[in-house]
């Protein structure tokens, strides 16, 4: 059960993901979303604690951010465990075949053997999907 202060302040978030939010197109870097993930810190933590963390969220959402899943942290702790892939994950498979760049012939290519894209350089390990 949440108090009246933090009643009172999920109440604009609220407001806000029912009037304002459908009208805007998604751009939320993280899952959940910054106003879903402040209404759920505000409902775990209280008030103050709640702020903190919906605003510290707020701050590192950002164009430069490269988002993913951030879950809030469990009462009594400021972050959240960290995530560890099931066992039966598809990324774990090393028998998996990756596929071959566009334009490329067949032939197995090692990531230091791929072209650059434009703009990037040739030793660029980390590729960012906005």
């Amino acid at each position: 059960m949440t108090g009246p202060l933090t009643r009172a302040i999920i109440a604009p978030i609220r407001l806000y993901r029912r009037l304002i939010s459908p009208g805007l197109p998604p751009r939320c870097r993280y899952a959940p979303t910054c106003s879903a993930y402040a209404v759920e810190a505000l409902e775990v933590h209280g008030p103050v604690k709640g702020l903190v963390l919906a605003a510290w969220r707020l701050l590192r959402c950002n164009p430069w951010s490269a988002g993913g899943v951030d879950r809030v942290p469990a009462r009594g702790r400021w972050r959240p465990d960290p995530w560890v892939p099931p066992e039966d994950w598809a990324g774990l498979d090393e028998d998996l075949e990756r596929p071959v760049p566009m334009g490329l012939d067949g032939a197995a290519l090692g990531p230091a053997e791929l072209p650059a894209s434009a703009g990037r350089p040739a030793d660029a390990t980390r590729v960012h999907n906005c």
